[in-house]
């Protein structure tokens, strides 16, 4: 029996970084879905039972740790992992009470 793929999600507003991303994913064998906005991606979170999701901090609409709070209320034990060029002590503070 063939085991299933590991489902990832993408979440960056910047497709380039999503496309690349997924590229170097799917390649190694993952299942990938991509969001390049928050909206599409509080619904994906909301209807997929994904393995990881990686996110961008910094984006329009729900950033990053919005996005990882509301992962958190919905499916608790997904493990999420925050990106960003522009990362600070605080904000890395802040993700890790938050659960990433």
């Amino acid at each position: 029996m063939k085991d299933r793929l590991r489902k990832i999600l993408v979440i960056d507003d910047e497709a380039r970084w999503c496309d690349l991303l997924k590229d170097t994913l799917a390649g190694e064998g993952f299942d990938v879905t991509v969001a390049n906005n928050s909206t599409l991606a509080s619904d994906l979170i909301r209807q997929v039972d994904f393995d990881v999701i990686l996110t961008d901090l910094r984006m329009a609409g729900k950033d990053g740790l919005q996005l990882l709070e509301e992962t958190k209320n919905v499916a608790p034990t997904t493990p999420v992992i925050l990106i960003t060029a522009f990362g600070s002590i605080d904000a890395a503070v802040q993700a890790m009470k938050l659960g990433a």
